[in-house]
């Protein structure tokens, strides 16, 4: 078995590791939750969170995936600026979109809790999460970036301590909610989400930043980068969409 494929099955063993973990970790803060709302709490906080996470898989669907191939193809040519600069236009691309996303959420939550929904009560939870969707899309891109480097152990490790930290953050959030407020329950549970998220972009940036000092940022124009990556980015955002 060559390098590159020792490489290829230890990364897919950590990665399949993390995920069962990260899982198991995620759905620890269920049991004290479903336990103080119900199922009628649950199913609130499930509308807030369905919009979360279809926002956060339309903006980011494409771009990491896209960032992994290309900086995967860059490193291995030992172009280590290209990498860098191609991270650096997806990074700004998806703030902006995540910008968007979030004060689109947050303005109009009322709106989206009452018409779409049909459910009022879910508009607080709504604002809540609109602040993590800049973040969680960035930690994406970093999280492709790192696989694409052969360094998958630092988003996984960001990963599971994320999982950790929600966890302990939710139910600290919940055991300070009122008790019998469903809303303020379900909004509880959206500040640890979001805050975890916050978190992660932190844990992300920390590795990347103890990393950058080993890169060379030379090489091509972020123009060319971005519609290089527009090109590869499109196909599979169409693909993700269409699934």
């Amino acid at each position: 078995m060559t390098t590159k494929q020792k490489s290829f099955f230890k990364g897919a063993l950590i990665l399949t590791i993390a995920g069962v973990l990260g899982r198991m970790l995620g759905a620890l803060y269920r049991i004290p939750f479903n336990r103080i709302v119900g199922e009628e709490g649950a199913a609130l906080y499930g509308l807030s969170y369905s919009l979360y996470s279809l926002l956060f898989a339309l903006s980011t669907a494409g771009i990491p995936l896209a960032v992994s191939k290309m900086v995967a193809v860059y490193e291995e040519r030992g172009e280590h600026g290209e990498s860098v600069r191609l991270l650096k236009a997806a990074f700004m691309m998806l703030a902006a979109i995540g910008i968007v996303e979030a004060l689109f959420v947050f303005t109009q939550a009322d709106w989206i809790a009452r018409t779409v929904f049909n459910e009022p009560a879910a508009a607080l939870s709504l604002r809540t999460l609109s602040f993590g969707l800049p973040f969680i899309a960035l930690s994406s891109v970093l999280s492709g970036y790192f696989t694409a480097c052969g360094r998958i152990w630092k988003p996984s490790l960001v990963h599971l301590l994320e999982q950790l930290i929600c966890v302990g953050l939710v139910v600290f959030f919940l055991s300070r909610a009122p008790e019998g407020d469903i809303e303020r329950s379900c909004a509880a549970v959206a500040r640890g989400v979001t805050a975890s998220d916050m978190l992660s972009l932190c844990m992300m940036l920390a590795f990347y930043l103890g990393d950058r000092r080993r890169y060379a940022q030379r090489g091509g124009g972020s123009v060319r980068l971005t519609s290089r990556m527009f090109g590869v980015a499109l196909p599979l955002a169409v693909s993700a969409y269409a699934r």
